[in-house]
Protein backbone atom coordinates (compact mmCIF):
# COMPACT_ATOMS: atom_id res chain seq x y z
CA UNK A 1 0.00 0.00 0.00
CA UNK A 2 1.24 3.38 -1.10
CA UNK A 3 0.36 6.75 0.67
CA UNK A 4 1.83 9.99 2.33
CA UNK A 5 2.34 10.06 6.04
CA UNK A 6 -1.17 11.55 6.23
CA UNK A 7 -2.84 8.38 4.85
CA UNK A 8 -0.76 6.28 6.87
CA UNK A 9 -1.82 7.64 10.34
CA UNK A 10 -5.56 7.64 8.89
CA UNK A 11 -5.32 3.73 7.93
CA UNK A 12 -3.63 3.15 11.46
CA UNK A 13 -6.81 4.61 13.25
CA UNK A 14 -9.19 1.87 10.57
CA UNK A 15 -7.07 -0.46 12.04
CA UNK A 16 -7.16 0.36 15.92
CA UNK A 17 -10.84 0.85 15.93
CA UNK A 18 -11.70 -2.39 14.33
CA UNK A 19 -9.14 -4.36 16.37
CA UNK A 20 -11.86 -3.61 19.35
CA UNK A 21 -14.38 -5.09 16.81
CA UNK A 22 -16.03 -8.23 18.15
CA UNK A 23 -19.68 -9.07 16.52
CA UNK A 24 -18.92 -11.83 13.38
CA UNK A 25 -19.35 -10.96 10.18
CA UNK A 26 -17.97 -7.08 10.37
CA UNK A 27 -15.36 -6.10 7.87
CA UNK A 28 -14.27 -2.81 6.76
CA UNK A 29 -13.97 -1.89 3.09
CA UNK A 30 -12.53 0.98 1.64
CA UNK A 31 -14.16 1.31 -1.98
CA UNK A 32 -13.37 3.28 -5.14
CA UNK A 33 -15.15 6.17 -4.11
CA UNK A 34 -12.62 6.88 -1.38
CA UNK A 35 -9.47 5.83 -3.69
CA UNK A 36 -6.77 6.73 -6.05
CA UNK A 37 -4.48 5.75 -8.49
CA UNK A 38 -0.89 4.45 -8.30
CA UNK A 39 1.89 7.04 -8.20
CA UNK A 40 3.47 5.20 -10.89
CA UNK A 41 1.52 4.23 -13.54
CA UNK A 42 -2.49 5.57 -12.47
CA UNK A 43 -3.37 2.29 -13.10
CA UNK A 44 -7.04 2.50 -11.05
CA UNK A 45 -7.01 1.21 -7.81
CA UNK A 46 -8.70 -1.87 -6.12
CA UNK A 47 -11.03 -1.94 -3.06
CA UNK A 48 -9.40 -2.82 0.39
CA UNK A 49 -11.06 -4.80 2.89
CA UNK A 50 -10.04 -4.88 6.07
CA UNK A 51 -11.12 -7.98 8.17
CA UNK A 52 -10.97 -9.32 11.79
CA UNK A 53 -9.84 -12.61 11.64
CA UNK A 54 -10.93 -13.41 15.07
CA UNK A 55 -14.61 -12.70 14.58
CA UNK A 56 -15.24 -12.56 10.65
CA UNK A 57 -14.05 -15.34 8.01
CA UNK A 58 -13.67 -14.15 4.64
CA UNK A 59 -13.37 -16.83 2.03
CA UNK A 60 -13.37 -16.61 -1.80
CA UNK A 61 -17.03 -17.08 -2.16
CA UNK A 62 -17.65 -14.35 0.53
CA UNK A 63 -14.82 -12.10 -1.26
CA UNK A 64 -16.66 -12.67 -4.64
CA UNK A 65 -20.48 -11.91 -2.97
CA UNK A 66 -18.94 -8.42 -1.39
CA UNK A 67 -17.42 -7.40 -4.68
CA UNK A 68 -20.81 -8.17 -6.13
CA UNK A 69 -22.44 -5.25 -3.76
CA UNK A 70 -19.71 -2.71 -4.62
CA UNK A 71 -20.24 0.54 -4.58
CA UNK A 72 -22.22 0.37 -1.54
CA UNK A 73 -24.54 3.34 -1.67
CA UNK A 74 -27.24 2.93 1.13
CA UNK A 75 -26.29 3.53 4.30
CA UNK A 76 -28.10 2.31 7.58
CA UNK A 77 -26.35 4.21 9.77
CA UNK A 78 -23.35 5.92 11.28
CA UNK A 79 -20.47 4.18 13.68
CA UNK A 80 -18.49 6.62 15.73
CA UNK A 81 -14.51 5.55 15.24
CA UNK A 82 -12.65 5.96 18.87
CA UNK A 83 -9.06 5.69 18.98
CA UNK A 84 -7.66 7.37 21.56
CA UNK A 85 -6.06 4.67 22.78
CA UNK A 86 -3.98 4.96 19.77
CA UNK A 87 -2.79 8.18 20.89
CA UNK A 88 -1.34 6.76 24.70
CA UNK A 89 0.21 3.48 23.22
CA UNK A 90 2.49 5.39 20.96
CA UNK A 91 3.77 7.52 24.12
CA UNK A 92 7.80 6.12 23.29
CA UNK A 93 7.35 4.01 27.18
CA UNK A 94 3.76 2.64 26.75
CA UNK A 95 5.11 1.40 23.15
CA UNK A 96 8.06 0.10 24.38
CA UNK A 97 5.73 -1.71 27.52
CA UNK A 98 3.24 -3.38 24.44
CA UNK A 99 5.82 -4.18 22.00
CA UNK A 100 7.82 -6.35 25.47
CA UNK A 101 4.81 -7.54 26.37
CA UNK A 102 3.93 -9.69 23.00
CA UNK A 103 7.48 -10.04 22.18
CA UNK A 104 7.26 -13.49 21.82
CA UNK A 105 3.77 -14.09 20.68
CA UNK A 106 3.30 -16.74 17.63
CA UNK A 107 0.93 -16.38 14.49
CA UNK A 108 0.96 -13.85 11.56
CA UNK A 109 -1.54 -12.02 9.58
CA UNK A 110 -2.04 -11.64 5.76
CA UNK A 111 -2.20 -9.83 3.11
CA UNK A 112 -3.84 -10.93 -0.63
CA UNK A 113 -5.88 -10.54 -3.54
CA UNK A 114 -8.99 -12.31 -3.54
CA UNK A 115 -11.53 -11.49 -7.11
CA UNK A 116 -10.25 -8.20 -7.00
CA UNK A 117 -9.90 -6.81 -3.57
CA UNK A 118 -7.00 -6.53 -1.06
CA UNK A 119 -7.69 -8.35 1.68
CA UNK A 120 -5.63 -7.56 4.95
CA UNK A 121 -6.88 -10.26 7.44
CA UNK A 122 -5.87 -9.78 10.92
CA UNK A 123 -5.34 -12.77 12.49
CA UNK A 124 -6.18 -10.92 16.16
CA UNK A 125 -6.75 -8.20 18.05
CA UNK A 126 -3.11 -7.91 18.90
CA UNK A 127 -2.11 -8.31 15.41
CA UNK A 128 -4.56 -5.72 14.05
CA UNK A 129 -2.95 -3.00 16.54
CA UNK A 130 0.66 -3.98 15.64
CA UNK A 131 -0.13 -3.08 12.28
CA UNK A 132 -1.92 0.18 13.41
CA UNK A 133 0.88 0.94 15.19
CA UNK A 134 3.41 0.32 12.44
CA UNK A 135 1.31 2.27 9.61
CA UNK A 136 0.67 5.49 12.87
CA UNK A 137 5.00 5.19 13.44
CA UNK A 138 6.07 6.03 9.25
CA UNK A 139 7.87 8.89 9.12
CA UNK A 140 8.72 10.66 5.36
CA UNK A 141 10.55 13.59 7.12
CA UNK A 142 13.91 12.06 6.84
CA UNK A 143 14.29 10.39 3.89
CA UNK A 144 11.49 11.23 1.42
CA UNK A 145 10.12 7.35 2.54
CA UNK A 146 9.44 5.14 4.80
CA UNK A 147 7.99 1.84 4.87
CA UNK A 148 7.01 -1.38 6.92
CA UNK A 149 6.17 -4.70 6.37
CA UNK A 150 2.76 -6.38 7.21
CA UNK A 151 3.64 -10.18 6.85
CA UNK A 152 6.11 -12.42 7.92
CA UNK A 153 9.01 -12.69 5.65
CA UNK A 154 8.41 -16.25 3.43
CA UNK A 155 10.99 -15.62 0.50
CA UNK A 156 9.39 -12.47 0.48
CA UNK A 157 6.52 -10.16 1.64
CA UNK A 158 3.08 -9.80 0.92
CA UNK A 159 2.11 -6.92 2.11
CA UNK A 160 3.73 -3.55 3.16
CA UNK A 161 3.00 -0.19 3.58
CA UNK A 162 5.12 2.37 2.40
CA UNK A 163 4.75 5.94 2.45
CA UNK A 164 6.15 9.26 0.20
CA UNK A 165 6.69 12.92 1.19
CA UNK A 166 5.48 13.92 -2.72
CA UNK A 167 3.09 11.31 -2.77
CA UNK A 168 0.32 13.77 -4.42
CA UNK A 169 2.60 14.90 -7.25
CA UNK A 170 3.40 11.89 -7.94
CA UNK A 171 0.14 10.80 -8.23
CA UNK A 172 -0.66 13.85 -10.43
CA UNK A 173 2.15 13.29 -12.88
CA UNK A 174 1.09 9.77 -13.18
CA UNK A 175 -1.99 11.16 -13.77
CA UNK A 176 -1.22 12.79 -16.73
CA UNK A 177 1.04 10.68 -17.86
CA UNK A 178 -1.51 8.60 -18.38
CA UNK A 179 -3.89 10.64 -20.09
CA UNK A 180 -1.68 11.97 -22.51
CA UNK A 181 -0.90 8.16 -23.89
CA UNK A 182 -4.47 7.51 -24.19
CA UNK A 183 -5.45 10.32 -25.79
CA UNK A 184 -2.73 8.81 -29.22
CA UNK A 185 -4.45 6.57 -31.11
CA UNK A 186 -1.55 4.25 -31.36
CA UNK A 187 -1.93 3.80 -27.34
CA UNK A 188 -1.46 0.21 -26.41
CA UNK A 189 -3.78 -1.75 -25.26
CA UNK A 190 -2.08 -4.53 -23.23
CA UNK A 191 -1.37 -3.90 -19.89
CA UNK A 192 1.97 -3.96 -19.32
CA UNK A 193 2.44 -1.77 -22.34
CA UNK A 194 0.46 0.68 -21.77
CA UNK A 195 2.17 0.66 -17.86
CA UNK A 196 5.89 1.45 -19.74
CA UNK A 197 4.61 3.92 -22.26
CA UNK A 198 3.09 6.00 -19.12
CA UNK A 199 6.42 5.51 -17.07
CA UNK A 200 8.45 7.22 -20.04
CA UNK A 201 5.37 9.80 -20.62
CA UNK A 202 6.09 10.88 -16.75
CA UNK A 203 9.44 11.50 -17.26
CA UNK A 204 8.68 13.75 -19.91
CA UNK A 205 5.98 15.13 -17.67
CA UNK A 206 8.30 15.89 -14.73
CA UNK A 207 10.77 17.85 -16.78
CA UNK A 208 8.25 20.30 -18.42
CA UNK A 209 6.68 20.63 -14.36
CA UNK A 210 9.84 21.39 -13.36
CA UNK A 211 10.74 23.93 -16.27
CA UNK A 212 7.19 25.48 -15.20
CA UNK A 213 7.62 25.38 -11.43
CA UNK A 214 11.37 25.90 -11.54
CA UNK A 215 13.12 23.30 -8.94
CA UNK A 216 15.04 26.01 -6.31
CA UNK A 217 14.78 25.33 -2.92
CA UNK A 218 11.21 24.89 -1.11
CA UNK A 219 9.48 24.85 -4.96
CA UNK A 220 6.65 22.26 -4.97
CA UNK A 221 4.58 21.51 -8.05
CA UNK A 222 1.56 23.38 -6.82
CA UNK A 223 -1.21 22.20 -9.66
CA UNK A 224 -1.31 18.81 -8.03
CA UNK A 225 -0.05 19.27 -4.38
CA UNK A 226 -3.18 19.87 -2.41
CA UNK A 227 -3.22 22.71 0.62
CA UNK A 228 -2.11 21.37 3.89
CA UNK A 229 -5.69 21.26 5.43
CA UNK A 230 -7.46 19.04 2.86
CA UNK A 231 -7.99 15.67 3.80
CA UNK A 232 -4.75 12.97 3.33
CA UNK A 233 -5.05 10.03 0.91
CA UNK A 234 -4.35 6.86 1.35
CA UNK A 235 -2.96 4.28 -1.58
CA UNK A 236 -3.42 0.22 -2.09
CA UNK A 237 -1.02 -0.93 -4.68
CA UNK A 238 -3.44 0.06 -6.86
CA UNK A 239 -5.81 1.74 -4.34
CA UNK A 240 -5.59 5.05 -2.52
CA UNK A 241 -8.12 5.99 -0.05
CA UNK A 242 -9.61 9.68 -0.15
CA UNK A 243 -10.28 9.85 3.56
CA UNK A 244 -12.47 13.59 3.63
CA UNK A 245 -15.56 10.95 3.67
CA UNK A 246 -15.68 7.70 5.61
CA UNK A 247 -15.16 4.13 4.22
CA UNK A 248 -17.90 1.86 4.61
CA UNK A 249 -17.71 -0.67 7.76
CA UNK A 250 -19.93 -3.68 7.47
CA UNK A 251 -20.90 -4.07 10.99
CA UNK A 252 -24.07 -4.64 13.39
CA UNK A 253 -22.91 -2.07 15.80
CA UNK A 254 -20.75 0.82 17.41
CA UNK A 255 -17.22 -0.69 17.95
CA UNK A 256 -15.89 1.43 20.96
CA UNK A 257 -12.07 1.12 20.55
CA UNK A 258 -10.00 1.78 24.06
Amino acid sequence: MLSDDHGARLLSRLLWGLSYQARPGTVLVIDREFLMPTPFDADPADPIVLVPQWCTRLDERGAAQLKAQLPLRHSEGTVRWQTSGLERTLEPQAFDAWCAERRYRSGSSHVARRRGLLVLTARTPDHCRQWALDAARLDSARYGTDHVYLDAWDRGHDGEIQIFRKFRPMVGVAEQARAQVLSRADAPSAPSELRAAVWDEAESVRVTRTCAFGSGPGMRMHSVLPPARCSPTLMCTRSTISPNSAPYGHTGGCARPG
